[in-house]
């Protein structure tokens, strides 16, 4: 199972002064709902429901460690690839003038056996106006 490709209808997408490297930043602000645009792909022998959990982190590295802000389920075949769009919420503590990864974790609370979960998990960036 893997999350990939994201973006962000509803939210202003630009690059800082020094360029975009090669990834997009969304600006956001805090409290701001966005719909989230993520495509999933299961890899595994047979269709399963699998729990996706949203986070937000201060760096790209999406685990459960860090701060859970929705949930859903989908259901996934075998090699179909799924893509949705869901509406998140931007926690509004989050420090203005901040960059984080708003990432989907898929199988987030490990209850399908599975091989390698290095792939479960993608992100956008994200920085707080």
């Amino acid at each position: 199972m893997h999350a990939s490709a994201v973006s962000f209808p509803r939210a202003a997408c630009s690059c800082n002064p020094n360029g975009c490297g090669d990834q997009r930043r969304y600006y956001v602000s805090k409290g701001q709902s966005v719909l989230v645009e993520f495509a999933y792909e299961r890899s595994g022998e047979s269709t399963q429901t699998v729990n996706v959990g949203f986070y937000v982190s201060t760096n790209n590295v999406i685990s459960t460690a860090e701060r859970l802000i929705k949930t859903f389920s989908t259901t996934l075949g075998r090699a179909d690839v799924y893509t949705t769009r869901v509406a998140a919420t931007i926690p509004a503590d989050l420090v203005s003038g901040t960059t984080y990864y708003l990432g989907a974790y898929v199988d987030y609370d490990n209850k399908i056996t599975k091989v390698d979960s290095a792939n479960n998990a993608a992100y956008p960036i994200i920085r707080i106006h």
